[in-house]
């Protein structure tokens, strides 16, 4: 499975594929879109990821959504995140360092995070 973020010209992909010509393919596919500018590729080759992984990613998705959500300082909708063998990619655009380190300190909080990847673009 293969997610896809674009925000500005920016492409995230994120996800976990079988092979590797499989990835190069996905990243083949995002740079024929049209006004694509970057492309950000965070698609993992599967080494045993299994239904303990997806259920610990959904679990810090979960968590993740509601701490933004439940934060009035935070404007809804503004972010984009995907969580990947307990990574977490962070995605959207914002003036407001505050508020993006309100969203990244949330996802630091988060038991069985392993990583944080930043990619909020500052406008």
């Amino acid at each position: 499975k293969i997610d896809v973020e674009v925000e500005l010209g920016r492409v995230l992909l994120t996800g976990v594929v079988p092979f590797g010509d499989m990835r190069l393919e996905a990243v083949r596919l995002a740079w024929q879109e049209e006004g694509v500018i970057e492309v950000l590729n965070e698609i993992s080759i599967d080494t045993g990821y299994g239904l303990d992984d997806i259920a610990k990613d959904k679990f810090i998705s979960t968590q993740l959504f509601t701490k933004i959500f439940a934060d009035s300082n935070i404007k809804k909708f503004k972010y984009d995140f995907e969580v990947q063998k307990q990574i977490v990619y962070i995605f959207g655009v914002s003036n407001d360092q505050n508020e993006i380190d309100k969203v990244v300190d949330h996802a630091k909080s988060i038991k069985g995070v392993v990583d944080i990847i930043n990619y909020i673009q500052p406008r």
